[in-house]
């Protein structure tokens, strides 16, 4: 698929901000990750992989504890549930 020039741009954009950044469809899927994102998780975050499936993949725990974190506590999950 062609990207416009305003998509390649803002894609640019995200790119070089320096905070992680990670986009999933309505579906949950991941559909963009900047490089800092990676760099904060330690590893490449597949295109398409479950918001659900992060928190075990990525190693997430509850602050101060070692209980995995509740995918339906996430912050993808809580605001796909319209939170």
């Amino acid at each position: 698929m062609e990207q416009t020039l305003r998509e390649r741009q803002l894609a640019e954009f995200l790119d070089r901000v320096p905070m992680g950044i990670l986009a999933v469809d309505t579906a949950g899927k991941t559909i963009y990750k900047n490089a800092f994102a990676e760099s904060l998780l330690g590893q490449p975050v597949d295109q398409g992989i479950a918001a659900g499936d992060l928190p075990k993949r990525f190693g997430s725990f509850v602050a101060g504890t070692e209980t995995p974190y509740p995918p339906e506590r996430s912050a993808i999950a809580r605001a796909l549930n319209g939170e």
